[in-house]
């Protein structure tokens, strides 16, 4: 009688872990879909960011380069328009003679 029962307990206990096993398992498969589709909006939302910033980038780089230009045209402004001065001559020092 305890060989029967030792095998019908061992039954009865790997039928509960099987059962069990086989709901943790269709619970585990509904969680790892959820997060699949997390992370594939999540991929997709990165993937917005990083065209914007590329976006952003290429705006940042039209600027400064007709910023540049702009500076270009203000020197060559200011340079035409500020009146040129003639250094005076160096004065030679006197020369002392003989008396």
């Amino acid at each position: 009688m305890t060989r029967t029962l030792k095998a019908l307990s061992a039954l009865v206990l790997g039928g509960m872990l099987f059962i069990s096993t086989a709901c943790e398992d269709k619970e585990c498969k509904e969680a790892l879909a959820k997060q699949t589709t997390a992370a594939e909006s999540s991929a997709k939302a990165v993937a917005a960011m990083t065209a914007d910033l590329a976006a952003t980038k290429s705006k940042l780089a039209a600027t400064e380069a007709a910023l540049a230009a702009s500076k270009k045209e203000l020197e060559a402004a200011k340079a035409a328009a500020a009146p040129k001065v003639e250094e005076p001559a160096p004065v030679a020092p006197a020369k002392k003679g003989k008396k």
